[in-house]
């Protein structure tokens, strides 16, 4: 049952800023979630609860302030049961009775409810109900409880029964902030962000969830009294609305800027309730200083879009280098650049500072700076058979090696990048690095030397040239880690993470996750002797074969022997002889297929097999690649064009010109026919002329990851696909996308990701070159971008995405460049 009469309370008007500022009314849409100008509460539209994006969530001016709303359970014996521990159903929307209803399941303790979310136009109402009393002998707390994003809620004020204060920025040990209310208020002094939770069947109370973990938030509960009979128990939500409120125009646009030659498009994301349109204003900067209006005019619409209005503004015609700004109403961007050599060095904090600061097992310095010590040189213990990991590595009964459980794998403390923040060393997500760079190697011939990389002593030195080509170093450091444990298994494994959450969580310098020494079970836990101790912290290493990811290796590992050939002939000569290896074993065994994190599973399109064996054939020109091309031909013709875009098309473009075959030719022909049909689909989708598929994370490691492939589109055929396909790829990372306008690579950019989710992420900074996700899709119809360390589905640092970004640039300055000759 709902709050007592609350469809008879008054509706007052409360004005805000002046008389004509009032409440406005909150409705129930269609889809079960709760909307009025400013405000929106979602019921379970979003599941992704582990990173706060989901179960009960709340918007308020344009701004996601609460998530992670759901009922848990704190047990006698002190387990905390949360959505980790639930069966959630299907979200039943009830028109008829204005209520929005989610049926769950607290599995360990057999407990049924229902959450029912309903409004009366001025407050959200949330209900619980239990389908029978709670056996509190073994239950302490039950509670429904939403956390409060403590970003937009720093240094703004609390007051709930006796306590009062502010919300402080980082947790300072201070957990109880109101520990008992009937109501509570948030942020009363600001009219953005004000509301009130209030409760008359409960008690309510509010801590700073900072202390278990960075993660979590200002955690407002509503908790049935102990011991108490009651079946169902409420919590009511009442924002402060301003319905003169607009959000404020974002124009966005490349933050590093244009050459002259290519398409320049900006776009403005406008509030959907916009009337009058302003005009865009170009001015130029002239040297000393002063600004000139050289275009204005007003922008076109382009359409509704998630929850805004998009418009465009076009100066392509605006050719000559130098700075300029864009100001639309109150809103400037800028200075944005028009310069030949604008693409030059954009790439280079990628590779000068991200790739060597992500090395593992190597101490990385900057000059009076260590980026971080010479961390897991105790790789790693062979993982005991039918572990299923957190995350979401899998071994399986078999471990397909020679080693027994927890035993020490050796050969494996050289190589490989940590990904992301987690310090993992997942193979697939290697193997697609080494694509991107060997490609870009091969492709643009880079001759850059600004690292250090010392093997003997471990150490890397940014910005210290040692004579010899950084692209070639980065993709020999990714290739050793691959072959190392390709020599100790005989095939390649998932990958190499911590064996304890832990571990895996910790944030900070990762030569401090583990002591660095082997570990020997026969030594006590803190015992140490000749390079081996008792503690039970080396990182454990996944080794069951998949088909997908042994084909995978061998189309890198084939890239590799070409790139390295005449310059690390050793090296050239192994890739090569491990690809045939893995490649042939494949060809004669029966494939193997599970889902295990960042490897890819072979499709019923054999597209990771054409892959690898047309590069093979490209490798070495053995006519038994070509003629296994030729049988994997009906499968190729049947390949959706979704799967030739995104798996092995752009392999097959460049092995026309060597496969000589006219049917081959042919069929290669009309898949790219159809592919740009749907390239055609896919970018009208948005303004921005990009793939747009979101999932939770944002899309932009997808959108760079496809503008490489669509590059050897573009080069092979380009009487098919347009250049501008590419450009557009370049212009969305850097500014021109959805939510914000922000360079999504850290420091590039006179406005960046200066927020990432990288090791260093606890101190809410970046590092200098990593490319983050982007802006996210909320469910019904929400795009944002909030810029939050913690956020890592919007601020993730990933290497396969920093590796495509750093060959989307090259590819571009490479196509612009032919355009000036």
């Amino acid at each position: 049952m709902r709050f007592k009469n609350h469809k008879r309370w008054v509706t007052s008007i409360v004005c805000i800023l002046t008389a004509s500022v009032c409440f406005a009314r909150i409705e129930m849409k269609p889809e079960g979630y709760f909307e009025t100008p400013g405000f929106a509460f979602l019921v379970y539209h979003n599941d992704y609860l582990v990173g706060k994006r989901g179960g009960l969530q709340m918007f308020l001016h344009g701004k996601r302030v609460a998530d992670a709303g759901e009922v848990v359970c704190l047990t006698a014996y002190g387990r905390y049961l949360d959505f980790n521990v639930k069966e959630i159903g299907r979200r039943i929307v009830d028109t008829e009775r204005g209520l929005s209803i989610i049926q769950g399941k607290i599995k360990p303790m057999d407990i049924v409810y229902k959450v029912e979310c309903s409004t009366d136009g001025d407050s959200v109402f949330i209900t619980v109900k239990l389908d029978k009393p709670l056996d509190w002998n073994r239950i302490n707390n039950f509670m429904l409880k939403l956390e409060i994003y403590p970003r937009e809620y720093r240094y703004k004020t609390y007051r709930g029964g006796d306590a009062t204060g502010y919300f402080a920025e980082r947790y300072i040990g201070k957990t109880i902030l109101v520990p008992f209310a009937k109501e509570i208020s948030i942020a009363t002094e600001d009219y953005l962000k004000a509301f009130t939770i209030s409760t008359e069947d409960a008690v309510l109370s509010l801590i700073d969830g900072r202390g278990r973990g960075n993660i979590n938030g200002f955690i407002v509960s509503a908790s049935l009294p102990p011991n108490s009979p009651k079946q169902q128990f409420s919590m009511k939500i009442t924002p402060k609305v301003n319905p003169s409120w607009r959000r404020e125009p974002v124009i966005q646009v490349s933050q590093v800027g244009y050459h002259p030659a290519q398409r320049k498009m900006a776009v403005l994301e406008l509030d959907s309730r916009t009337e009058d349109l302003d005009e865009v204003k170009l001015i130029y900067l002239d040297r000393d200083g002063t600004k000139k209006l050289v275009k204005s005019e007003k922008p076109g619409n382009w359409g509704a879009l998630f929850n805004y209005t998009y418009y465009t503004f076009d100066f392509t015609d605006i050719k000559t280098p130098g700075q300029y700004y864009l100001i639309y109403g109150s809103q400037q961007v800028g200075p944005i650049t028009i310069s030949n050599d604008i693409y030059k060095e954009t790439w280079h904090p990628t590779m000068d500072i991200f790739f060597p600061v992500q090395m593992c097992h190597v101490e990385v310095r900057q000059g009076e700076k260590i980026w971080h010590g010479a961390c897991h040189l105790d790789d790693g213990l062979q993982a005991p058979p039918n572990t299923q990991h957190f995350d979401s590595y899998i071994q399986k009964a078999e471990t397909e090696t020679r080693f027994k459980a927890n035993e020490h794998i050796p050969g494996l403390d050289w190589g490989g990048w940590h990904d992301a923040g987690d310090n993992d060393l997942p193979f697939g997500s290697i193997c697609r690095t080494v694509l991107w760079m060997a490609l870009a190697q091969e492709e643009f011939g880079t001759d850059r030397d600004m690292t250090s990389i010392r093997r003997k002593q471990r150490r890397v030195d940014l910005f210290q040239p040692d004579g010899k080509n950084d692209m070639l170093q980065q993709i020999s450091f990714g290739m050793e880690n691959l072959l190392s444990l390709y020599r100790a298994a005989g095939h390649i494994c998932p990958g190499i993470i911590e064996n304890n959450i832990l571990d895996y969580i910790m944030v900070g310098d990762p030569v401090n996750i583990t002591d660095g020494l082997i570990y020997d079970p026969s030594l006590k836990p803190d015992e140490k002797k000749e390079g081996r101790s008792g503690k039970f912290d080396d990182r454990w290493i996944f080794t069951n074969r998949n088909t997908g990811g042994q084909y995978q290796f061998a189309q890198v590992a084939a890239i590799v022997s070409r790139v390295f050939k005449g310059n690390d002939n050793k090296l050239a000569e192994e890739c090569l002889k491990a690809a045939e290896d893995v490649w042939h074993y494949e060809q004669t065994h029966a494939p193997v297929h599970f889902r295990v994190t960042y490897q890819p599973i072979e499709d019923e399109y054999h597209s990771w097999e054409i892959a690898a064996t047309a590069e093979l054939f490209m490798t070495t020109g053995n006519v038994k690649y070509k003629n296994r091309l030729i049988e994997l031909v009906p499968h190729i013709k049947a390949m959706p064009p979704s799967y030739f875009w995104q798996l092995s098309g752009f392999t097959l473009v460049r092995a026309l010109e060597k496969i000589e075959n006219i049917e081959f030719r042919e069929i290669i022909v009309e898949k790219l026919k159809e592919l740009k049909n749907l390239m055609k689909a896919e970018f009208d989708k948005s303004p921005y002329g990009v793939y747009f598929v979101f999932h939770v994370w944002g899309n932009n490691w997808d959108v760079l990851d496809l503008g490489a492939r669509t590059y050897y589109f573009i080069k092979h055929f380009p009487e098919i696909f347009d250049e501008e396909y590419l450009y557009s790829t370049v212009n969305y990372n850097f500014g021109c996308h959805p939510a914000s306008n922000h360079s999504y690579v850290s420091g590039v950019g006179v406005n960046s990701a200066t927020v990432g989710y990288g090791f260093n992420r606890s101190e809410w900074t970046y590092i200098p070159g990593g490319v983050v996700s982007g802006a996210s899709f909320l469910r019904p119809k929400f795009i944002e971008y909030r810029s939050g360390t913690w956020d890592w589905y919007e601020t993730e640092y990933v290497i396969g995405g920093s590796a495509a970004y750093v060959f989307d640039i090259l590819a571009v300055d490479y196509l612009l460049s032919k355009k000036e000759n």
